[in-house]
Protein backbone atom coordinates (compact mmCIF):
# COMPACT_ATOMS: atom_id res chain seq x y z
CA UNK A 1 0.00 0.00 0.00
CA UNK A 2 1.43 3.85 -0.92
CA UNK A 3 1.63 5.73 1.97
CA UNK A 4 0.87 9.83 1.80
CA UNK A 5 1.86 11.68 4.69
CA UNK A 6 0.02 15.09 4.94
CA UNK A 7 1.54 17.93 6.92
CA UNK A 8 -0.84 20.90 7.57
CA UNK A 9 -1.80 24.04 9.82
CA UNK A 10 -4.16 22.17 11.85
CA UNK A 11 -5.17 18.76 12.26
CA UNK A 12 -8.51 19.41 10.34
CA UNK A 13 -6.74 20.71 7.68
CA UNK A 14 -4.93 16.93 7.19
CA UNK A 15 -7.87 15.37 7.57
CA UNK A 16 -10.23 17.62 5.02
CA UNK A 17 -7.35 17.07 2.47
CA UNK A 18 -7.35 13.73 2.80
CA UNK A 19 -11.17 13.15 2.14
CA UNK A 20 -10.75 14.68 -1.08
CA UNK A 21 -7.72 12.67 -1.70
CA UNK A 22 -9.64 9.76 -1.18
CA UNK A 23 -11.84 10.04 -3.57
CA UNK A 24 -9.32 9.44 -6.13
CA UNK A 25 -7.18 7.21 -4.49
CA UNK A 26 -9.71 4.77 -2.95
CA UNK A 27 -8.16 1.77 -0.63
CA UNK A 28 -4.85 1.77 -2.83
CA UNK A 29 -3.32 4.46 -0.38
CA UNK A 30 -3.21 5.38 3.33
CA UNK A 31 -3.12 8.98 4.43
CA UNK A 32 -1.83 9.48 7.84
CA UNK A 33 -0.27 13.37 9.50
CA UNK A 34 2.62 13.96 10.48
CA UNK A 35 4.30 17.43 12.65
CA UNK A 36 0.82 16.52 14.67
CA UNK A 37 1.87 18.73 17.26
CA UNK A 38 2.75 21.73 15.24
CA UNK A 39 0.61 23.84 14.11
CA UNK A 40 0.16 27.10 12.00
CA UNK A 41 3.48 29.33 11.78
CA UNK A 42 5.40 26.84 14.04
CA UNK A 43 5.84 24.88 10.77
CA UNK A 44 8.32 27.40 9.11
CA UNK A 45 10.77 26.98 12.39
CA UNK A 46 14.16 24.89 12.34
CA UNK A 47 12.20 22.81 15.30
CA UNK A 48 9.33 22.24 12.50
CA UNK A 49 12.09 21.26 9.70
CA UNK A 50 14.22 18.89 12.07
CA UNK A 51 10.79 16.69 13.01
CA UNK A 52 10.00 16.88 9.54
CA UNK A 53 13.12 15.21 8.55
CA UNK A 54 12.63 12.98 11.66
CA UNK A 55 9.71 12.03 11.18
CA UNK A 56 10.49 10.91 7.32
CA UNK A 57 13.00 8.10 8.59
CA UNK A 58 10.88 7.34 11.20
CA UNK A 59 7.90 6.50 8.84
CA UNK A 60 8.67 6.53 4.96
CA UNK A 61 5.96 7.39 3.22
CA UNK A 62 6.04 7.59 -0.11
CA UNK A 63 4.55 10.94 -0.64
CA UNK A 64 4.25 13.81 1.23
CA UNK A 65 1.40 16.67 0.70
CA UNK A 66 2.47 19.81 2.61
CA UNK A 67 -0.72 22.42 3.20
CA UNK A 68 -0.08 25.95 3.93
CA UNK A 69 -2.90 28.72 3.59
CA UNK A 70 -1.54 31.75 1.08
CA UNK A 71 -3.24 34.60 3.78
CA UNK A 72 -1.85 37.31 1.74
CA UNK A 73 -0.10 37.62 -1.56
CA UNK A 74 3.17 39.05 0.08
CA UNK A 75 3.83 35.54 2.12
CA UNK A 76 3.92 33.56 -1.52
CA UNK A 77 7.26 33.63 -2.39
CA UNK A 78 8.40 33.05 1.27
CA UNK A 79 6.33 29.96 1.55
CA UNK A 80 7.36 28.46 -1.73
CA UNK A 81 10.74 28.62 -0.63
CA UNK A 82 10.48 27.12 2.74
CA UNK A 83 8.76 24.42 1.02
CA UNK A 84 11.34 24.05 -1.43
CA UNK A 85 14.06 23.76 1.62
CA UNK A 86 11.31 20.98 3.23
CA UNK A 87 11.62 18.83 -0.05
CA UNK A 88 15.05 18.50 -0.08
CA UNK A 89 15.00 17.13 3.15
CA UNK A 90 12.50 14.13 2.59
CA UNK A 91 14.68 13.59 -0.70
CA UNK A 92 12.42 15.28 -2.71
CA UNK A 93 9.06 13.55 -2.31
CA UNK A 94 6.80 16.07 -1.43
CA UNK A 95 4.17 17.81 -3.32
CA UNK A 96 3.17 21.36 -2.21
CA UNK A 97 -0.75 22.53 -1.44
CA UNK A 98 -0.56 26.19 -1.22
CA UNK A 99 -3.96 27.44 -0.88
CA UNK A 100 -5.60 30.67 -1.63
CA UNK A 101 -6.52 31.82 0.76
CA UNK A 102 -7.46 29.53 3.42
CA UNK A 103 -8.48 26.40 3.34
CA UNK A 104 -12.60 27.38 3.44
CA UNK A 105 -11.77 28.59 -0.34
CA UNK A 106 -12.72 24.40 -1.14
CA UNK A 107 -15.72 24.84 0.60
CA UNK A 108 -16.90 28.13 -1.55
CA UNK A 109 -15.69 25.69 -4.35
CA UNK A 110 -18.63 23.16 -3.97
CA UNK A 111 -21.72 25.03 -2.96
CA UNK A 112 -23.93 22.25 -3.62
CA UNK A 113 -21.92 19.88 -1.34
CA UNK A 114 -21.68 22.60 1.51
CA UNK A 115 -25.46 22.93 0.99
CA UNK A 116 -25.93 19.15 1.27
CA UNK A 117 -23.82 18.90 4.94
CA UNK A 118 -26.36 22.25 6.20
CA UNK A 119 -29.40 20.59 5.19
CA UNK A 120 -28.56 17.34 6.54
CA UNK A 121 -27.64 18.85 9.86
CA UNK A 122 -31.08 20.73 9.59
CA UNK A 123 -33.31 17.69 9.25
CA UNK A 124 -31.30 16.70 12.28
CA UNK A 125 -32.69 19.26 14.18
CA UNK A 126 -35.89 19.10 12.14
CA UNK A 127 -36.96 15.65 11.28
CA UNK A 128 -40.34 16.57 9.91
CA UNK A 129 -38.42 18.30 7.22
CA UNK A 130 -40.12 17.35 3.93
CA UNK A 131 -37.96 16.71 0.54
CA UNK A 132 -39.52 19.84 -0.26
CA UNK A 133 -38.65 22.15 2.10
CA UNK A 134 -34.89 20.70 2.33
CA UNK A 135 -34.32 21.82 -0.93
CA UNK A 136 -36.41 25.15 -0.38
CA UNK A 137 -34.05 25.50 2.73
CA UNK A 138 -31.20 24.74 -0.07
CA UNK A 139 -32.00 27.54 -2.33
CA UNK A 140 -32.57 30.22 0.61
CA UNK A 141 -29.12 29.74 1.98
CA UNK A 142 -27.69 29.20 -1.88
CA UNK A 143 -28.50 33.00 -1.81
CA UNK A 144 -26.21 34.35 0.65
CA UNK A 145 -23.07 32.79 -1.66
CA UNK A 146 -24.36 34.12 -4.57
CA UNK A 147 -21.94 36.88 -4.81
CA UNK A 148 -19.11 34.22 -5.06
CA UNK A 149 -17.81 33.71 -8.51
CA UNK A 150 -14.15 32.55 -7.60
CA UNK A 151 -13.27 31.07 -4.87
CA UNK A 152 -9.65 31.91 -5.55
CA UNK A 153 -10.91 35.97 -5.42
CA UNK A 154 -12.76 35.32 -2.09
CA UNK A 155 -9.79 37.17 -0.12
CA UNK A 156 -11.46 36.14 3.45
CA UNK A 157 -13.68 32.81 2.79
CA UNK A 158 -13.73 31.79 6.68
CA UNK A 159 -14.87 34.92 7.79
CA UNK A 160 -17.80 34.59 4.97
CA UNK A 161 -18.30 31.29 6.34
CA UNK A 162 -18.51 32.35 9.58
CA UNK A 163 -20.79 35.47 9.47
CA UNK A 164 -23.47 33.83 6.93
CA UNK A 165 -23.68 29.98 8.21
CA UNK A 166 -21.91 29.85 12.02
CA UNK A 167 -19.12 28.15 10.81
CA UNK A 168 -16.49 27.13 12.89
CA UNK A 169 -12.79 25.56 11.91
CA UNK A 170 -14.30 22.73 13.91
CA UNK A 171 -17.17 21.41 11.25
CA UNK A 172 -14.55 21.22 8.38
CA UNK A 173 -13.86 17.14 9.03
CA UNK A 174 -17.66 17.00 8.18
CA UNK A 175 -18.18 19.73 5.87
CA UNK A 176 -15.43 17.88 3.48
CA UNK A 177 -16.77 14.53 3.73
CA UNK A 178 -19.89 16.13 1.76
CA UNK A 179 -17.74 18.01 -0.52
CA UNK A 180 -17.00 16.44 -4.45
CA UNK A 181 -13.64 16.32 -5.96
CA UNK A 182 -14.50 16.57 -9.54
CA UNK A 183 -16.41 19.94 -8.27
CA UNK A 184 -13.33 21.99 -6.95
CA UNK A 185 -11.00 20.98 -9.68
CA UNK A 186 -13.26 22.48 -11.60
CA UNK A 187 -14.08 25.59 -9.66
CA UNK A 188 -10.49 25.69 -7.57
CA UNK A 189 -7.94 26.22 -10.36
CA UNK A 190 -5.30 26.59 -7.49
CA UNK A 191 -6.16 23.39 -6.39
CA UNK A 192 -6.71 21.57 -9.74
CA UNK A 193 -2.85 22.31 -10.54
CA UNK A 194 -1.86 20.96 -7.05
CA UNK A 195 -3.96 17.81 -8.28
CA UNK A 196 -2.00 17.81 -11.71
CA UNK A 197 1.55 17.42 -9.70
CA UNK A 198 -0.32 14.87 -7.09
CA UNK A 199 -1.19 12.40 -10.03
CA UNK A 200 2.50 13.36 -11.41
CA UNK A 201 4.09 12.19 -8.18
CA UNK A 202 1.56 8.94 -7.45
CA UNK A 203 2.72 7.85 -11.14
CA UNK A 204 6.24 8.34 -10.23
CA UNK A 205 5.65 6.54 -7.17
CA UNK A 206 3.84 4.11 -8.70
CA UNK A 207 6.28 3.26 -11.24
CA UNK A 208 9.51 3.01 -8.36
CA UNK A 209 7.53 0.55 -6.51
Amino acid sequence: MIKIGLVGEAPSDTVAIANLLKQHCGDKVHFFEMLSDVNGDVLETPFALRLLRLEFERKRPHLIVYIRDLDDLESNQAKKESFRERRSRVEGKAVFLLIIFEIEALILADVDGFLNYLVQQQRRRNPEMTASEGTNWMEEKRGLLSHVTDPMLEPEPKETLIERFGYSESHLVKISEHLRLRAILENHRGFARFFKKFLKKMEQVETSR
